[in-house]
């Protein structure tokens, strides 16, 4: 909460820790994890021997020209202009939750952005600059989840109610709610979400992409 300073960092072993700690489901269904993401990054700071913020800079941030996009570590901060993130607290009562330290989600879900950079992000992944042909199609290859999406190696594909399929992810952390979306035809869509008492629901969400991706 605001006026309450930031938590202390939460450094990636103790996020394992805490995942760990509890007994993943033995029932055959698609469950989201971000334990994967928090592995990945201590993976790349294994192989590079460089912290994975800097390697996300230097490998996808600066080729793409993603100015206002950032890895913020254990800072705070948000550069201006930002919008205000509220969280329902027990009780119902939204308290101001935009100084936080992002360290809570690390690799998983720490990153600062906007949304054209967000555009041109899933712009360059999906027309195959960021990756190689046969990774792009493994990320494409997606599973049922029961959530109103499929889900690949870190895309999400949403059907629409023309037929039209979107592929993105969504992404939230305390306050924040986004939606970024590319259809193969090349049209986006991202949606940066203030929370209220309730997140809005996916069929809510893809009833606002349908005035983007279905012809009227």
């Amino acid at each position: 909460m605001e006026g309450q300073g930031p938590l202390p960092p939460l450094l990636p072993a103790a996020l394992l820790k805490v995942a760990f700690a509890k007994k993943l489901p033995a029932d055959g269904r698609w469950h989201y994890s971000n334990t994967n993401y928090v592995v990945a990054g201590m993976l790349v700071e294994k192989v590079t021997g460089r912290p994975y913020g800097q390697e996300v800079a230097r490998r996808i941030l600066r080729p793409l020209g993603m100015r206002h996009t950032s890895v913020p570590g254990d800072r705070p901060g948000l550069p201006a202009p930002h919008a205000r993130g509220y969280e329902p607290v027990p009780g119902g009562e939204l308290v101001d939750a935009t100084l936080m330290n992002p360290s809570l989600d690390w690799a998983a879900g720490e990153m600062i952005s906007t949304a054209r950079d967000l555009d041109v992000f899933f712009d360059s992944l999906l027309t195959g600059k960021l990756t190689s042909a046969a990774s792009l199609k493994a990320m494409r290859t997606t599973v049922k989840t029961g959530a109103g999406f499929e889900y690949g190696l870190g895309l999400q594909a949403y059907p629409t109610p023309c037929g039209t399929k979107v592929w993105g992810h969504s992404g939230e952390l305390i306050g924040y709610l986004t939606f970024a979306f590319r259809s193969d035809d090349g049209r986006s869509l991202t949606l940066s979400i203030n929370p209220a008492a309730t997140n809005p629901s996916t069929e809510q969400v893809m009833g606002i992409a349908a005035a983007q991706f279905c012809d009227r």
